[in-house]
């Protein structure tokens, strides 16, 4: 399997990846209570879908990604129960891209800190793009909302497969391949400028 970039994904990564697909699939349909404690990354600046008010969940798109990422990713920063914060994350670590990759999150009108939906896609062979995401379904008599999984073959930030604008994509941190390295482009092709990194002063995740 290669990465669309031209550089070759790792075994280990490559299991990944196929494991968070499957993860995904496997919970299409469930309700935002369908899983041992909602879904949510347990990380401490999320919480669980469940936890609405009136017996009513929250939106939870952003906390079944979260739940899906905690998986497999070690280093969550501070994403939240806002779709917008995987946007935030992907520009503090450097992991906004403009082409799709299993795992990425796919984040959907994101503006000035705050963004519609989010999603994580599952698979992506350079003309199809399939993505599964939590709070959705509402249209078909779901009021609090199922996981699903939809496919669609306008995949490039701007277009609005499913009537909201792509914004960008994000892959976790520690997964360097999904762009073809610091400097680059982000989504909208500007060039990025080269971070300067000081000694003993890590990299900013997560933020606000």
């Amino acid at each position: 399997m290669a990465a669309i970039s031209g550089l070759a994904i790792a075994p280990a990564q490559a299991d990944a990846t196929s494991s968070m697909a499957s993860l995904a699939y496997a919970q299409v349909g469930n309700g935002p209570w369908d899983t041992a404690g909602g879904y949510w990354s347990h990380n401490r600046s999320q919480s669980t879908g469940c936890d609405g008010h009136g017996g009513q969940s929250h939106a939870w798109c952003a906390d079944f990604v979260g739940w899906i990422w905690s998986h497999y990713v070690a280093r969550l920063g501070s994403l939240t129960d806002g779709a917008a914060r995987f946007y935030a994350y992907g520009q503090a670590n450097d992991t906004l891209h403009s082409t799709p990759k299993p795992g990425d999150a796919v984040v959907f009108e994101y503006s000035t800190g705050y963004a519609e939906h989010v999603a994580v896609v599952t698979a992506f062979d350079s003309t199809t793009m399939t993505v599964v995401g939590g709070n959705e379904g509402h249209s078909s008599g779901h009021t609090q909302g199922i996981v699903q999984r939809e496919s669609t073959t306008s995949w490039s930030v701007g277009s609005a497969p499913w009537g909201q604008r792509i914004s960008g994509y994000i892959c976790p941190e520690q997964r360097r391949q999904c762009h073809p390295g610091r400097g680059g482009h982000d989504p909208h092709g500007r060039r990025r400028p080269r971070r300067q990194r000081q000694a003993g002063h890590p990299r900013h995740r997560g933020i606000h």
